[in-house]
């Protein structure tokens, strides 16, 4: 063989460091696949075209262990299909089988499962669920898998790393280790958040290589701390590709309705990164205020006999922290600040997203719906009842700040006309200004094309299909927004016709999920211009 699948490759997706009685057995499995595609030189070649010679042992490691999954019962597949039937009705995006089998290896899961790894490995180009190239390549990987079937191994130990006990639910640090073996190392996760983590890891290795302010000691352990806290910080705050959900909505899924803490992960709070005041503390808490907003925090203390993290040597502190089971708590390492330090850090360039950390509590989040109704209409009656408006680049700026004084005199009284604005429809730099009702102005450069509505000068249907697929699979772009040009502009847009725009559309808000993220939450994007 060429190139054999070796132990570590395998470890890579699993929650453990040393191999279990069944890994060598699913290794086998791995290396006979790997041995079958060399010996067919077309499916060999399709899938490095695919994802690169580099990700071969890696994908084919990722199927297996799917079969392994199912084998084994851990739970990851099945949270996913029943997840997604929930949302859409069906248990795979697109791929409709007349009979699904919940429990056993379905020729359609290989289907999505290769779809998900190749469309997350590719940067550049996006493989359509219809694609040819999958269908080839799935059929001869499940007719590997099928025939193993009835013999695999169930690998007894691996469920035990993606479930938690009822009593560790105390432990916040049991807490996060369940949801990092999920999010880092389990095989579902693996093209996307397992290997941004990994990568966002390597790159902090990397600049401590070339660290001479420090001792080697000293290299080490600050190098180990930043490894560490980037991949809590990443773990705590991304979302997936699948189904764009946070891993506190995983760790739920996996466990069940039925489990004790199910409630406790879907009530789990993001991460909070921020300085706060040191206020005090009893017996059992700390109390904090963040500098940026004011909020007032009570923060449990850690148990176990560990010196107290705050005290009043600092009067500030950086801080992360999760509310879990309704109580705050610090995770990672409180860092000291004198007050100097910490209002220069609170006023710097991150200030607007300091402001924003805790908009998710309900209290704000209310206040924050009402106010952007509100903004919402004031903008309808500056804008002559559009919520966007097209316009050169260089007017954007401009633009904005007119709206905001306007705003600024509407809820003062003062009966104003709105600016007559004269733009250059001939402007080559092109863009757009949107009034999301979910959370502010949006702005766009250079995806006007798309929007085939009477008041956009620079539609253009040459370049509309390029444009609709940019705004789709981008983080620039908001969901209301593409949702917006879909209904003021699809009658207008015949690309829409083409197969793979009908199934794009077919499975858009998945699709829209998959490509966003995070970003694909109003709540999780910044206002970038608040009035």
């Amino acid at each position: 063989m060429k190139d054999r699948i070796y132990i570590q490759d395998w470890l890579e997706m699993k929650p453990y460091d040393k191999q279990k009685p069944t890994d060598l057995y699913y290794l086998k499995i791995c290396n006979e696949i790997k041995e079958g595609l060399e010996e067919d030189p077309y499916l060999n070649y399709t899938l490095i075209e695919l994802i690169g010679k580099k990700y071969v042992n890696s994908f084919i490691c990722f199927i297996v262990s799917y079969f392994e999954d199912l084998i084994s019962e851990s739970g990851l597949w099945s949270a996913f299909i029943h997840a997604h039937k929930k949302l859409y009705g069906t248990f795979l995006p697109y791929y409709k089988p007349e009979e699904y089998y919940e429990d056993e290896i379905n020729p359609e899961d290989i289907y999505f499962l290769t779809w998900y790894f190749v469309n997350s490995i590719s940067d550049e180009t996006y493989y359509g669920f219809n694609d040819e190239s999958i269908f080839e390549i799935s059929e001869f990987l499940f007719d590997y898998l099928d025939k193993y079937w009835e013999e695999a191994p169930e690998n007894k130990e691996l469920k035990k790393f993606y479930q938690i006990d009822e009593k560790e639910g105390d432990n916040i640090f049991r807490v996060k280790e369940f949801l990092l073996n999920i999010f880092t190392y389990s095989y579902l996760f693996y093209p996307d958040t397992g290997r941004e983590i990994f990568n966002e890891n390597q790159k902090i290795i990397k600049d401590y290589e070339f660290n001479e302010d420090l001792n080697e000691n000293e290299n080490h352990a600050q190098m180990l701390l930043f490894v560490s806290e980037n991949t809590d910080s990443m773990v705590l705050i991304k979302a997936s590709r699948l189904l764009s959900f946070f891993v506190r909505d995983w760790a739920a899924w996996i466990l069940g309705e039925n489990h004790p803490l199910h409630n406790s992960f879907l009530d789990m709070s993001p991460l909070v990164k921020g300085i706060f005041e040191y206020n005090g503390k009893s017996f059992d808490n700390y109390f904090i205020k963040h500098l940026s907003t004011g909020e007032e925090i009570t923060v449990l203390k850690r148990k176990g006999g560990l010196r107290p993290e705050l005290d009043e040597k600092y009067p500030y502190y950086y801080i992360n922290l999760i509310r879990w089971n309704n109580k705050w708590r610090i995770l990672g390492f409180p860092f000291g600040l004198k007050e100097n330090e910490a209002k220069d850090l609170t006023n710097g360039k991150d200030e607007q997203y300091n402001k924003s950390v805790f908009d998710f509590l309900e209290k704000r989040k209310k206040r924050i719906e009402a106010e952007n109704k509100r903004n919402y209409k004031i903008f309808l009656e500056f804008n002559n009842g559009e919520p966007i408006i097209f316009l050169p680049a260089d007017e954007i700026d401009n633009f904005i700040d007119s709206f905001k004084e306007f705003a600024q005199n509407y809820k003062q009284g003062k009966v104003t006309k709105s600016k007559h604005f004269d733009f250059d429809k001939n402007a080559t730099e092109t863009g757009l200004v949107f009034f999301n009702p979910n959370y502010g102005i949006e702005v766009v450069v250079d995806h006007n094309a798309p929007f085939a509505v009477p008041h956009n000068p620079y539609f253009d249907e040459k370049n509309a299909e390029d444009d609709l697929f940019s705004l789709f699979s981008s983080q620039f772009a908001s969901v209301e927004l593409i949702n917006y040009c879909l209904e003021n502009s699809k009658e207008k847009l015949p690309f829409l016709e083409k197969p793979l725009w009908k199934e794009i559309l077919g499975n858009a808000d998945f699709l829209m999920r998959f490509w966003k993220k995070e970003l694909y939450y109003a709540e999780e994007r910044l206002v970038k211009f608040p009035l």
